[in-house]
């Protein structure tokens, strides 16, 4: 872990081996939640672009607002991929459907093998503009 680093009561963000790490730990992802850590993001990014890996596998429910904003061009800005940790039926079928329906503006898929979804993010690592 290096320096970049942000941690709150719903989630810690930081970035690692050139891959930004997002890990919920809320049962709900409410829209201020949402902002906030697209806000947080944003500000560790630098204006450098990097894959992400969001795990959600303690998250029970995402608000629609949330979903619809995590999708929009602020959320997706400086993302070249984005892996979507999960861990149990729900989440595929959610994770789907946002995918789908929400149509995310960069790769993305999900993953229940953080060690796979590492490697499969690797090949997003030199997308490297700046927003």
């Amino acid at each position: 872990m290096n320096d970049k680093y942000c941690r709150t009561l719903h989630y810690k963000v930081w970035v690692e081996g050139e891959i930004l790490h997002i890990r919920y730990s809320t049962d709900e992802i409410t829209l201020p939640m949402a902002k906030q850590a697209v806000e947080w993001r944003l500000e560790m990014c630098e204006g450098m672009t990097y894959p992400v890996l969001a795990d959600i596998r303690a998250v029970k429910s995402v608000e629609p607002a949330a979903r619809k904003f995590l999708a929009g061009d602020v959320s997706t800005n400086l993302i070249s991929a984005g892996a979507i940790l999960i861990n149990n039926q729900f989440h595929k079928v959610a994770g789907n459907i946002f995918i789908q329906f929400n149509k995310p503006k960069m790769p993305t898929r999900l993953f229940t093998d953080e060690s796979e979804a590492l490697a499969w993010l690797q090949q997003y690592k030199d997308v490297r503009m700046t927003g």
